[in-house]
């Protein structure tokens, strides 16, 4: 989808004239995405996550689904935040306006499923309504006030993910719900994402 938004919006246009998008094989397409999100967040030498996994990683919840609503916004924020970008001349996002469109992502999406599933919202708001102390990744269900049917609730909607007595959320849902990693911690976009698929 994001490599059809790049040729029918012309910011790729050769794409359209190139490749059959709805036969490219997953390969061809990675390679073919580069000119719009470059290899890595980052310079190739650089040890940053590779772009095109990353982004997958980021817009997707625990069962791997990725909205096409949250995709096209995240490419919309992120070419937002590319336009004043001087220094990257061999793609179209670069990488910090590619993280901070997610903060927007999350946001919007959190908004949205509260408006379209009450049982999520009630869930969220307590989450929400908890103080910075408790509103971090990862956390602990009795300091949450979440009953075990809600945290289940969460974890079938891709929401939460349980390790080791500790709950996970991922990317696209925390920072919209205003959780912060526990000091020290890095965003765990890629481990989180490879972790629940085994």
């Amino acid at each position: 989808m994001a490599a059809w938004i790049c040729a029918q919006s012309n910011a790729m246009p050769d794409l359209k004239i190139k490749y059959d998008l709805q036969k490219i094989n997953k390969d061809d397409l990675t390679s073919v995405l580069i000119g719009l999100w470059g290899r890595k967040l980052g310079s190739e030498r650089s040890k940053e996550a590779r772009s095109a996994e990353w982004v997958i990683a980021a817009l997707s919840d625990l069962k791997g689904q990725i909205q096409a609503r949250d995709l096209v916004r995240f490419l919309h924020e992120a070419a937002r935040g590319s336009e004043p970008d001087t220094y990257w001349k061999d793609r179209i996002l670069v990488p910090t306006a590619i993280k901070g469109a997610l903060q927007v992502c999350s946001t919007e999406k959190i908004n949205e499923i509260s408006i379209e599933n009450n049982e999520l919202n009630e869930i969220f708001n307590k989450l929400r309504d908890l103080s910075q102390e408790y509103r971090q990744i990862p956390f602990v269900r009795d300091q949450t006030g979440l009953t075990i049917e809600q945290v289940q609730t969460l974890e079938n909607n891709g929401v939460a993910y349980l390790e080791k007595e500790e709950y996970y959320i991922p990317e696209i849902y925390r920072a919209g719900l205003g959780f912060k990693l526990k000091a020290g911690a890095r965003p765990r976009v890629l481990a989180l994402s490879r972790k629940v698929r085994k």
